[in-house]
């Protein structure tokens, strides 16, 4: 079957690695900074050594919902709230995970935090809801 349809011509496919090559060369010329321009580039940049320990919570919240290991994603949430994440946060992190996890898991991660959550208010621990993203 595959040796009845005709092939693509390889001149389509030559064009557009031409003009591919020929914008990519154009913007790599256009794009020639100054030997002073990255210094201020960076000079404008905040300084920051590390990240404190509410932006490192996100991490392992992040990465333990992307690989649907909820036993650890638990533990995570538990630390995350722990350490000053707002219950709208984490949501915000577990929502915009979905475009790279896929929804199913993302979806499975809400389901966790409102049970971590659930869990810490059985036990006494009111957590702060947070703004509105």
């Amino acid at each position: 079957m595959a040796a009845d349809r005709p092939r693509r011509p390889r001149a389509r496919v030559l064009a557009l690695g031409l003009m591919l090559g020929l914008g990519l060369s154009a913007t790599l010329c256009h794009a020639n900074p100054t030997p002073e321009e990255p210094r201020k580039m960076i000079d404008q940049q905040p300084t920051s050594d590390k990240l404190d320990a509410r932006q490192q919570a996100i991490v392992p919240v992040a990465a333990f919902a992307a690989a649907g290991d909820m036993a650890r994603l638990n533990d995570a949430l538990e630390q995350g709230l722990g350490a000053g994440l707002t219950v709208n946060e984490l949501k915000e992190v577990l929502v915009q995970l979905y475009a790279y996890a896929g929804f199913p898991r993302s979806l499975n991660a809400l389901g966790e935090l409102m049970k971590v959550v659930e869990a810490r208010r059985a036990r006494g621990i009111h957590d702060p809801q947070g703004p509105a993203p």
